[in-house]
């Protein structure tokens, strides 16, 4: 599990001390210790939204007295953002659901808010969605947060429900009396936009999985579990057909039948499939460095390299689901409520405050765009850099990489489900050609403190003509904005100042057009006069015997055997 960079947490850590020193309080509590094979160091970080605590002599000691790690006090103070979707949720929700108590035919157990119905002796049945998973929430816009799923995956759930008989009851000489035979949850059915999509035997607790969303028209899918509940009972009818002198019946007549009473429940979740496809370009330039554009579909984290990482606009946060903070424990004589034994956890994603970074000092970024959003609200317990007012979905980034070990362009684009990384040789990539080029000046003639100057831009190993016209970059001598022609030329007449003539080409950047170009410059001198050259060499020579002169400093003061220069070849 990769964190952001440890070093960064006490700064977080000491940015946020006033704000959550008085953020409201939550209902429930997350658990003082880790359990279902999740990481011991991890475990601090997946409980976003609890209730965050000024850090004081109290703060470094659980509620079992046991002292804290210091990454368990400074999550014990605030939030920490996470790098990537954590798996560890998805160990954690497993786990967690069989935490639940197993119930008896008296009692039903589930979320305090849930809604329950019944039928007949069938009473507070229900059945609730635990977890999605794995999923992510997307706090794309304050009112915008769609739940992405990975194409395949599963669904935890809790279904239970009690049985009420009818009252034994006697009328003259007939007796009605009711036996429970048996109740069980038959059948339990997972539905993907109404399709029948999985199911399996009944239990209290379940997971049912999904195969392959991409099945499904459309990427919006509805989501239900459903749950048969089925109790037969036997009503005996008992008839005194017969009674003895002192009252006492001395012949009966029973009549017995099986009543079945079946009752289906279930609930469902709206989300979004999360399918990512890449598209993009590539290109090496003459240095040997490579070019690389990416643009994903779906919001997404950023890609990795050998040569390091790039990210995007979005960071992540776990917290637990507080709809499960509390559960109601209800029998027929009392209902009551207690803090859940189970707390599922839920991977959220939000666009972080100051937009794509490069973590490698080998990968810069050219380019980021993508849709400009207002920004969302993680609410008052969630304490993180989320992104201020408004921010760019970094829908598409552009980077240089200069030093890529092993001479391979190879790696992986992350998405914000786990695992819907996509390598970048699945990715549909255009490969773009990068040419040199050269820009030649030459000065035919020169009158009045004018030159008639000559440029000609060319491909530098094929000698191909580049004609600026078609808008391939600027080009320009001096501060004037020029265009060759379909022959790669132009001819213009400039001042001659103090004799040294510039030009330079800078071309559109190599992702806007095909082929892609390098820059070019070039100088000349346009005078015949001897104090005109001298004051153009003058104006060159002086940079270059400032650079001479350090290094003969450096030589004499720090004894580095650097002069003369050619000691160094």
């Amino acid at each position: 599990m990769r964190l952001l960079s440890r070093l960064c947490l006490v700064t977080v850590f000491v940015a946020t001390m006033t704000a959550t020193a008085f953020a409201p309080g939550v209902r429930g509590n997350p658990p003082d210790e880790t359990d279902h094979g999740v990481n011991e160091s991890l475990f601090p970080l997946l409980w976003s939204g609890d209730d965050d605590r000024f850090v004081n002599e109290s703060t470094y000691y659980n509620r079992t007295g046991e002292r804290r790690t210091p990454l368990e006090v400074i999550a014990n103070g605030t939030d920490i953002p996470l790098d990537e979707p954590p798996e560890a949720v998805e160990d954690w929700n497993f786990g967690d659901l069989q935490e639940i108590p197993e119930t008896n035919r008296s009692v039903s157990i589930g979320p305090a808010g849930v809604k329950r119905s019944r039928a007949t002796v069938i009473r507070d049945a229900f059945v609730s969605i635990f977890a999605i998973q794995p999923s992510t929430s997307t706090h794309l816009r304050p009112s915008q947060r769609p739940l992405y799923v990975g194409p395949t995956g599963s669904v935890l759930a809790l279904v239970d429900y009690r049985v009420q008989l009818l009252n034994d009851r006697q009328s003259g000489n007939v007796t009605h009396r009711s036996r429970l035979e048996s109740h069980r949850i038959r059948d339990l059915r997972l539905y993907v936009d109404g399709e029948r999509e999985n199911s399996t035997r009944g239990s209290q607790t379940t997971a049912l999985g999904y195969d392959d969303l991409a099945d499904y028209p459309g990427r919006e899918h509805n989501l239900t579990i459903a749950a048969d509940i089925v109790v037969t009972v036997n009503r005996t009818k008992s008839e005194c057909l017969g009674r003895a002198a002192n009252g006492t019946c001395e012949r009966w007549h029973n009549e017995t039948r099986s009543i079945r009473a079946t009752h289906t429940v279930s609930d469902s979740r709206e989300v979004h499939e999360y399918r990512p496809s890449v598209v993009g370009l590539r290109t090496q330039y003459p240095t040997g460095e490579y070019g690389l554009k990416l643009r994903v579909n779906e919001p997404w984290l950023g890609f990795e390299t050998p040569a390091g990482t790039v990210r995007g606009s979005w960071r992540f946060y776990s917290a637990r689901d507080v709809s499960w903070d509390s559960l109601s424990i209800i029998s027929a004589d009392r209902t009551r409520e207690i803090h859940s034994p189970a707390h599922p956890l839920q991977v959220h994603a939000y666009p972080i405050r100051g937009g794509p970074i490069s973590r490698s000092g080998s990968i810069r970024i050219l380019d980021s765009s993508g849709r400009r959003m207002d920004a969302p609200k993680l609410g008052p317990t969630i304490n993180l850099d989320v992104a201020n007012r408004s921010y760019t979905a970094s829908s598409e980034l552009v980077t240089q990489i200069e030093d890529l070990p092993g001479g391979e362009l190879n790696g992986t684009i992350e998405g914000l489900v786990r695992g819907s990384d996509i390598s970048l040789s699945e990715a549909k990539l255009r490969d773009v050609p990068l040419i040199e080029t050269d820009l030649d000046l030459t000065v035919r003639s020169i009158d009045d403190g004018m030159a008639v100057v000559e440029l000609s831009l060319r491909e530098a190993t094929s000698g191909e003509p580049i004609d600026t016209s078609a808008g391939v970059g600027e080009l320009r001598i001096g501060d004037t904005p020029v265009k060759t022609d379909s022959d790669g030329v132009v001819v213009r007449k400039v001042p001659v100042g103090n004799g040294l003539i510039r030009a330079r080409y800078e071309p559109a950047p190599w992702w806007e057009q095909t082929p892609g170009y390098t820059s070019a410059s070039n100088a000349v001198f346009a005078s015949q006069s001897a104090l005109d050259i001298v004051n153009a060499v003058f104006q060159i020579g002086v940079p270059i015997g400032l650079v001479l002169l350090a290094a003969f400093l450096v030589d004499r003061i720090t004894g580095i055997p650097i002069w003369p220069p050619w000691r160094l070849g």
